[in-house]
């Protein structure tokens, strides 16, 4: 399968990565011995994605310097000066591109979403007469997440959380047909300006078996490492430890599973690139951040 374009979004201000958030972007924190930038774009490469972009607006310049020392092949860095919002950015996307077809595959540079690839075949199918197609995801009973409401696999509202079960949200993973998309210039909505739904089809994919990594915060971040360092140690048959062994980023001289820990002979401490993580707390250079009861 061959998407012509994947844009990986990673302008955010770093908010909720705490005082380390203030010193490396999101997008550079690390899984083993690579940051979430290189997994990201091989992930999308997976998908079919022919060229990546990346956009970035805080700390452009260690994401830019990091691209430039990496050399990766087909990926592109689109820097916000101002920030055009969800929406806006994918319009300054289309309008660099200069095309009027094509299909975008958007991800959020913090999460990786594993699932079955006859559900991407499908939305692929759904893109063809839309403007867009959201990939929905699964989530429990007390997420705060918005639901998504589908009728006849198009998106009629987006409704506050429930209470009393588990239901459908918006992964952040979504298709854009460029044909379809009417340009608009500066900061804007994705629900306004690209995915309309109230206006335009807007078609969605359930997807009711599937394995999610959330990276979105400094506390999901250190929670999200320890399951995926589990899954590495107990063999589990783990995508995002495959992602990170085909993109080169485990060194099994670097790990150390009767004292748990990484690049590192202390006991339960993961080390990767210059984060430490232990039980309870995630270090980086002097900053020291203690996660109990966050």
């Amino acid at each position: 399968m061959n998407i012509e374009y994947g844009y990986i979004l990673a302008a955010g201000l770093g908010t909720r990565m705490g005082p380390i958030g203030l010193q490396v972007p999101k997008i550079l924190w690390p899984l083993f011995d690579f940051p979430l930038l290189e997994y990201q774009v091989r992930y999308l490469k997976n998908l079919g994605c022919k060229k990546v972009f990346i956009n970035s607006h805080h700390l452009h310049s260690e994401v830019e310097g990091y691209l430039k020392k990496r050399q990766l092949e087909d990926v592109e860095l689109l820097y916000e000066p101002e920030l055009l919002g969800p929406g806006g950015c994918v319009h300054n996307l289309v309008s660099i591109l200069g095309v009027t077809t094509g299909t975008i595959l958007i991800n959020n540079g913090d999460q990786f979403y594993f699932f079955d690839q006859s559900y991407l075949n499908r939305a692929m199918e759904k893109i063809k007469d839309c403007n867009a197609v959201l990939m929905g995801l699964e989530v429990a009973k007390g997420s705060h997440y918005n639901e998504i409401i589908f009728e006849n696999d198009l998106l009629v509202d987006i409704v506050k959380a429930p209470s009393d079960r588990g239901y459908t949200t918006f992964s952040g993973m979504s298709l854009i047909n460029i044909e379809n998309l009417k340009a608009v210039e500066g900061k804007s909505n994705f629900f306004g300006t690209v995915a309309p739904y109230q206006k335009e089809k807007v078609a969605g994919v359930n997807i009711p078996v599937a394995s999610y990594y959330d990276f979105g915060s400094e506390l999901e971040y250190h929670t999200t490492c320890k399951k995926v360092w589990d899954e590495l140690i107990s063999d589990s048959d783990s995508p995002l430890v495959s992602l990170c062994h085909q993109v080169g980023g485990i060194d099994s001289k670097n790990i150390h599973a009767a004292e748990a820990s990484y690049a590192n002979q202390k006991k339960q401490v993961l080390k990767f690139l210059d984060f430490e993580l232990t039980a309870n707390e995630l270090n980086y250079r002097d900053i020291k951040i203690d996660l109990t009861g966050k």
